[in-house]
């Protein structure tokens, strides 16, 4: 059915669809973001990680790595990665911002 009205065929020609592409997007940014969380997320609040067994730790490390890794090269070496957060987790304060992490990796030269 052709719309008569002026103003309601802009809003169905071009709000609506402009609100839907923007809908979309947020939509698909968020599922990237729980993508993402997966693999980061054990690092959000590093003192918790006195709490994890060294087998998870490890394959959170080794997850990361993987996940980091493109054509044989890697950001992240696992056991590195693995054994300085066993340091770390143990010198960190819990609810420590990652500003206040950072700060104490700099003074303890980590």
């Amino acid at each position: 059915m052709p719309l008569h009205n002026p103003e309601k065929k802009i809003e169905v020609d071009f709000f609506n669809r402009v609100v839907d592409r923007t809908i979309n997007a947020i939509e698909e940014s968020f599922e990237e973001l729980k993508y993402h969380g997966c693999f980061f997320k054990f690092l959000y609040n590093i003192h918790d990680l006195i709490n994890f067994s060294m087998v998870a730790l490890m394959e959170n490390c080794r997850n990361l790595q993987t996940k980091l890794t493109e054509n044989d090269s890697s950001d992240v070496d696992a056991i590195e990665l693995f054994e300085e957060l066993k340091l770390l987790c143990r010198l960190v304060k819990p609810n420590s911002s990652p500003q206040d992490v950072l700060k104490l990796t700099i003074s303890q030269n980590l």
